[in-house]
């Protein structure tokens, strides 16, 4: 069961991330968890094979739709014809995983003159994640012209330890 609730969660994550609604959906989902909990005859109703699913979903939208994401009810509809509804807790634990492993996951984009050896960039891996907390993979770039150093772009930031910026500063002052 656990993995039925993975890939529902992930489906339902992958729609909230093409949108950019994750905390949004994460928001409703929680507030229908509490609905659930403070009404289990509600719940108990949702979940009874011999209630018809035409009734059931009527209930759903009627509750929710007006409150929540279209694809939120979408979810909780597609878990009411499957069965799977008293998995819901499951499914927000799935997709709280996944939006705290999104979160905490930055890429860096790194460009350097000359291409570097596989203990540098674990060792700038390491620094980074170090300094920012969080979990960094690098994606690795050479251009020539920066002359020496490193450019680094992470999280809307730039960076630059390159030989050509420190040129480019010292002429600046030289100039002034």
């Amino acid at each position: 069961m656990a993995q039925v609730t993975k890939e529902y969660a992930e489906a339902l994550f992958m729609l909230a991330c093409e949108i950019k609604s994750e905390r949004e959906f994460l928001s409703s989902l929680e507030k229908i968890e509490e609905v659930f909990k403070a009404n289990t005859d509600f719940t108990e109703f949702l979940c009874a094979p011999n209630i018809p699913f035409k009734s059931q979903s009527e209930a759903i939208e009627k509750v929710f739709s007006e409150e929540h994401h279209e694809y939120i009810v979408s979810f909780l509809l597609l878990l009411s014809q499957r069965g799977y509804l008293l998995d819901f807790g499951e499914c927000i634990k799935e997709y709280k995983a996944l939006l705290s492993m999104k979160e905490t996951l930055v890429t860096a984009k790194v460009t350097a003159a000359v291409s570097l050896s596989e203990e540098e960039l674990d060792s700038l891996k390491a620094s980074l994640e170090k300094k920012y907390k969080k979990q960094i993979t690098i994606d690795f770039h050479t251009d020539s012209s920066l002359l020496g150093g490193l450019v680094v772009e992470l999280d809307g930031k730039i960076i630059d330890g390159s030989l050509r910026h420190k040129l480019q500063d010292m002429k600046d002052v030289i100039s002034k």
